[in-house]
């Protein structure tokens, strides 16, 4: 699989953090990074649970065929569940954010959990993640076309996650412009952030903080 600049950049600093928000417009890659992950991930391990949440249960069939299309040659079809099995014994469940899953964390325990272009109207929805994610740390991607504040505010607590956002660009089309501004006016929100946990691919945000940096390594030599 091969990756783009920005996606190539992206996955790296995923690798490096536990966890991790993408927060990147429609069609540019968000899905396909987050095979690249799982590509890796079973590569490089065994006997690992791996929680897929969507929104709704009609997308399973979608994440699915993407995941198999991506990276089948790693999957093991077993009478073609649902669901997902990988090798050296790694499995992939799907739930909707809007099912009663509570009983996934009694008998199943993710050490990976993926919320693929996430969506939720009550943050609520989340408290079960939330539980898991704080008592047993797992390793968290969630990925969103729309910076939901309230989902960061809830999650990122600690502030320990890495934030990644790809702003809209003008060139993308006119029903992308109104989305222009929401994401600039979201990552001033994000300004409490540590330079090594937020990026965001503008090109005035990333001189200056190349600039910070050079000037960081210039004092301490």
């Amino acid at each position: 699989m091969q990756l783009k600049q920005h996606q190539l950049y992206t996955y790296n600093k995923i690798l490096k953090h536990q966890k991790s928000f993408i927060f990147w417009p429609r069609q540019t890659g968000k899905s396909y990074i987050l095979s690249h992950y799982l590509e890796q991930f079973v590569n490089n391990n065994k006997d690992q649970d791996i929680l897929f949440i969507s929104n709704n249960k009609r997308y399973f069939t979608i994440d699915r065929d993407r995941i198999m299309k991506n990276i089948g040659y790693l999957t093991i079809d077993k009478h073609r569940t649902e669901n997902i099995y990988f090798i050296n014994n790694n499995y992939l469940e799907f739930c909707s954010i809007n099912q009663d899953f509570a009983y996934l964390f009694y008998q199943f325990k993710p050490s990976l959990i993926i919320y693929d272009e996430f969506h939720v109207d009550r943050t609520d929805r989340l408290t079960l993640v939330y539980n898991y994610i704080t008592n047993n740390s797992p390793k968290c991607i969630f990925t969103s076309t729309f910076i939901d504040m309230d989902v960061i505010k809830l999650l990122d607590f600690n502030n320990d996650w890495y934030i990644n956002i790809l702003p809209t660009s003008e060139m993308m089309g006119d029903q992308y412009l109104g989305q222009v501004d929401n994401y600039k006016e979201k990552f001033k929100l994000l300004s409490y952030k540590p330079d090594n946990l937020l990026d965001f691919f503008d090109v005035i945000y990333q001189r200056k903080k190349k600039l910070k940096l050079l000037n960081k390594i210039s004092n301490e030599s």
